[in-house]
């Protein structure tokens, strides 16, 4: 995605998966057009030809002429709910360990802790729920698309999940995932922590540098779905970090039901959008037919 100076039509404006991404694309382009960032107003949500936009006006400091621009909300509009300090959420600070509870609200922490504790009874130990109990989310500054497309992998010996809030940094332009968006893959690992599984049997060994996981090699074979749409790039991530028969697996095909209910959930996206977007992906016939059951079953 590049910062355009011209984005103050519906043609040219630029998809966007949070407000933050509205507000960080606003310093970015002012800077590059008057040579300082400005304030700005949220004038009006617009729908347009089936899409939803929202219009800020700035004011050119040097000449006093007010300028409209226009972004493209669709992807996230009236999903989800309204998110009190949604700026922090979906840029946090970076290389410092958040406990699970700041990140996921305590309403989702203790019902994380309450099935660590079913599990550790039937053990008789307090082993997951001790780890669950001191997990942290350390973000990276790093973007998805330089380390094979993940948003998050645990860090074992750190009792942390590692975040990847941003999906690219495009020309020093950060493109944000959003908040409402990455916890889903959290989810995703905290399953595979409460149940001890290790996730490099059956998920795409991370390289950096910007490497692309290999389709149908590295990663499962899919044909990607359009992005910046809760669905489409929820399925898409996590078949470029799942490899091919991943979710032929119990633990991946359980993991892959939670973060699924957990976004269905939130109001992120329906059942029947999810099922749909399987459909799509042309998936092997086995691992879609397998992938459409769990999600019936929800």
């Amino acid at each position: 995605m590049i910062v355009k100076n011209r984005i103050g039509s519906f043609e040219d404006a630029p998809k966007t998966m949070c407000i933050t991404q509205a507000k960080l694309f606003l310093y970015f382009i002012t800077n590059q057009m008057w040579g300082t960032s400005v304030d700005f107003e949220r004038q009006r949500m617009t729908p347009h030809e089936g899409k939803y936009y929202d219009i800020y006006t700035c004011t050119n400091p040097h000449t006093g002429e007010r300028k409209d621009f226009y972004f493209d909300i669709t992807a996230f509009y009236g999903k989800g709910g309204v998110l009190l300090n949604s700026g922090f959420l979906d840029l946090p600070t970076h290389n410092h360990p958040f406990p699970i509870s700041e990140i996921l609200g305590e309403k989702d922490t203790e019902h994380l802790l309450s099935v660590a504790r079913l599990i550790d009874s039937k053990t008789g130990s307090n082993k997951i729920t001790n780890y669950i109990e001191s997990l942290t989310i350390t973000f990276k500054q790093y973007a998805s698309n330089i380390i094979s497309q993940y948003i998050a992998l645990p860090d074992w010996e750190n009792r942390s999940i590692l975040v990847t809030p941003l999906r690219s940094n495009e020309g020093n332009m950060p493109i944000l995932h959003s908040f409402q968006f990455y916890r889903l893959f959290i989810m995703h690992q905290i399953d595979h922590i409460l149940f001890c599984y290790n996730r490099e049997q059956t998920e795409t060994p991370p390289r950096a540098d910007y490497y692309q996981p290999v389709i149908g090699n590295d990663c499962m074979s899919f044909e990607p779905l359009p992005d910046f749409s809760f669905v489409n790039d929820f399925l898409n991530y996590t078949f470029w970090t799942h490899m091919p028969d991943a979710f032929l697996n119990d633990y991946e095909k359980h993991a892959f039901m939670s973060s699924a209910f957990y976004g269905i959930a939130k109001g992120l996206f329906t059942q029947n959008e999810l099922i749909d977007g399987i459909k799509r992906a042309v998936l092997q016939d086995d691992v879609r037919s397998m992938m459409v059951s769990s999600i019936t079953g929800l």
